[in-house]
């Protein structure tokens, strides 16, 4: 039988001093690749390297895990989106806006594998992918930069009980209305960081945490094809709203455990059509693009609400 396998995870103060971890979730897969970029000169010597050179050393690469009010979905959230606006919609349950923000905070992550971890100091979240599927639980993944890697010893992890959440959970708004043709939903935040000019003369790892241009925002739905609506919404370019709620069982009186993401302002950048495959069922896959609503000043907006006082 396999080992312990986890993420730990703690925000850092100063980026790239380690932090230990002070919370642990269960992860689906990750693909952290560590690698030294050495710098191989090409001199009059011989026909190939004859020295190496310390590079950009980076680690880079995914970290995808299911979505769930109280392990890390509202720590990325926050170091890929910023600090949240939080609220208290009523006794000992916290609501929290994430929106877009220029000044991020780094994170220090250790991957546990069985007799060994990985320790990931100055951990920055570049991308943040969210996905709903019909008959899978909601799981989002994390592209992330690294400064800095060492190993270090296996922990013994502790996860919240607070269940994760389904694809029958959440439900899916286009232009508003609640629509039931919707099979999946995707979706990237991407903050575009230039990682190459992070790094600096005498030192080794980037040594600051910059979000670039553009912040992307971009996805795909996949739907049913029940009218033309979407269609129609795509030719005459219309601009529309787009909503996913995920909600769990009562973290309150009232309240629920709640997952939400908006993007206030959407169009469809091709596609959005019917495409004939013999007489099978039609279907489309629609893809959209953000846009920057002046009103919400956001091109994206995460909710959640659950019972952490502070993010």
């Amino acid at each position: 039988m396999a080992g312990t396998r986890y993420v730990g995870f703690a925000e850092e103060t100063t980026l790239g001093s380690w932090v230990d971890p002070t919370k642990y979730s269960e992860l689906v897969t990750e693909t952290v690749i560590p690698n030294k970029r050495y710098i191989f000169p090409e001199t009059s010597r011989a026909v190939s390297p004859t020295k190496k050179m310390t590079g950009n050393y980076l680690q880079s690469g995914d970290i995808s895990f299911l979505c769930a009010p109280e392990n890390l979905t509202p720590y990325i959230c926050k170091w890929n989106l910023g600090t949240p606006a939080t609220t208290t919609p009523e006794s000992e349950v916290y609501q929290h806006v994430f929106k877009p923000s220029s000044s991020l905070k780094s994170a220090s992550l250790e991957l546990g594998i069985e007799s060994m971890t990985r320790k990931l100091a100055g951990s920055i979240v570049d991308v943040l992918s969210i996905e709903g599927i019909v008959g899978r639980p909601l799981v989002l993944t994390a592209s992330i930069f690294a400064k800095e890697e060492s190993k270090g010893s296996i922990g013994t992890p502790s996860y919240s009980p607070v269940a994760d959440f389904n694809y029958t959970d959440a439900k899916i708004k286009i232009g508003g209305t609640l629509r039931s043709y919707v099979r999946a939903f995707r979706l990237r935040i991407g903050n575009s960081i230039p990682i190459d000019e992070l790094f600096t003369l005498g030192y080794s790892g980037f040594q600051s945490v910059e979000v670039g241009y553009p912040h992307l925002v971009d996805g795909t739905l996949d739907l049913l094809f029940p009218d033309s609506t979407e269609y129609d919404r795509f030719l005459a370019e219309t601009e529309f709203a787009i909503q996913l709620k995920a909600e769990g069982v009562l973290c309150g009186a009232t309240q629920k455990y709640t997952f939400q993401v908006d993007v206030p302002q959407a169009i469809y950048t091709s596609d959005a059509a019917p495409h004939i495959d013999r007489q099978m069922p039609l279907r489309l896959r629609a893809p959209f693009r953000g846009e920057w609503k002046t009103s919400d000043s956001a091109d994206v907006i995460v909710t959640m609400i659950n019972t952490l006082a502070t993010i």
